[in-house]
């Protein structure tokens, strides 16, 4: 099984452009500002904020009576909050969307209610094995930083979070970068201050939660993965990456009877990109680090034909197009190139990376990744 990078996750049908319209809220703060012990605290603000009233009812109530959707996506870099509708009806409520994100009014009954929602949804993500392989294999290989933990926060941490710790989350809010993104153009919004985006950056002792680790079972997992710089001009090539390492491991080193299943993805982070490789086996395979690796060393030093680049990029290409037509993706993919690259015209850069490509360029990805040891990680199957 192979996942792509999520910028081509998101190639949703292609909506009714003309007649609607996004607008959303992009703050440079995510869950990477967790605190240790409090992780989950920039996920609870996500699910605060449609319930801080706005013209006597509360915001989403208040969307969704006028005919507009609104939705939220808490990143580890980021946090978005989204409208989707008419034009004007999304247009005149655009101050309550800023009203209702930077002043979020709430109290300890309502933050009671929405951790207990959290801890629902963290129950429902716990039946993806291989997505808690990748889960925690991303906090092996951030360990004792703010992307040890997944953007929706550990149970316990969760569980710690008080009134209090949201009056401090709010003092970052007030200073984070914002902006606003419409239809895919970005605005910034000029009545904030700056200076948390390097929020990401800082240390601090947390470490994968065991509650990362997929329950027992008599499967064992596996994974292995790597994280190196990337910068908006590289997420066309990893996505090209993606496609042709994962045809090349899923059908040399993943093809044998031992592996149950295997998904290889790539994500992005703020001037990073995450590579890993996740598998579930029916028993154990020593050799499957070597056969991922030699596959990867392969690659890089073999010719890659130009009229097969060409049809991947064609593909590509014709996904980016579908993309750029629906105004959510549209204004997702604007949001994400500025909160992780800095990029306000992050699809013309897409495009023209795509354009550009060449054999040597993919190759010179993987040569960069095989500079850096790989993580791996494995748990133990039942008898």
């Amino acid at each position: 099984m192979l996942l792509l990078a999520p910028s081509l996750a998101e190639t949703a049908p292609q909506s009714d452009g003309d007649r609607t319209s996004v607008v959303s809220l992009w703050l440079r703060i995510g869950s990477s500002s967790d605190p240790c012990g409090k992780e989950g605290r920039a996920h609870l603000y996500e699910h605060l904020v449609p319930w801080t009233p706005y013209q006597g009812k509360p915001f989403q109530v208040i969307c969704e009576s006028q005919g507009v959707r609104f939705a939220a996506e808490t990143g580890k870099d980021f946090i978005s909050f989204t409208l989707h509708g008419r034009p004007q009806t999304v247009g005149s409520l655009v101050p309550g969307l800023l009203s209702s994100a930077l002043n979020p009014v709430f109290g300890a009954e309502l933050l009671q209610r929405e951790k207990e929602l959290i801890a629902l949804e963290l129950d429902r993500d716990s039946d993806d094995r291989l997505g808690l392989i990748h889960r925690h294999l991303e906090g092996v290989i951030f360990s004792g930083t703010g992307y040890a933990h997944p953007p929706s926060g550990w149970a316990s941490g969760v569980a710690n979070l008080s009134v209090s710790d949201f009056t401090q989350f709010m003092a970052l809010i007030a200073s984070a970068e914002a902006v606003l993104v419409r239809d895919g153009q970005i605005e910034p919004v000029t009545t904030r201050q700056t200076g948390v985006g390097q929020l990401v950056q800082q240390k601090h002792s947390c470490l994968p939660n065991e509650n990362s680790l997929p329950a027992p079972s008599r499967e064992i997992g596996w994974g292995m993965g790597w994280a190196t710089s990337c910068s908006s001009r590289d997420v066309a090539l990893w996505d090209l990456l993606a496609d042709c390492l994962g045809e090349r491991v899923g059908s040399n080193a993943m093809n044998r009877a031992e592996v149950k299943d295997w998904e290889l993805a790539v994500r992005f982070r703020r001037h990073l990109v995450v590579l890993t490789v996740a598998a579930t086996l029916n028993r154990a395979v020593p050799d499957l680090e070597k056969a991922v690796l030699a596959e990867m060393r392969d690659f890089a030093q073999r010719s890659f034909p130009v009229s097969m680049l060409m049809a991947r990029v064609n593909r590509l290409v014709a996904l980016h197009s579908l993309r750029q037509k629906n105004p959510l993706n549209r204004t997702r993919f604007a949001g994400l190139g500025w909160a992780l690259f800095d990029d306000l015209k992050i699809s013309d850069t897409y495009l023209a990376s795509l354009l550009g490509t060449s054999p040597d360029a993919i190759r010179q990805v993987v040569k960069q990744v095989l500079m850096e040891s790989p993580t791996v990680i494995r748990t133990a199957g039942g008898t």
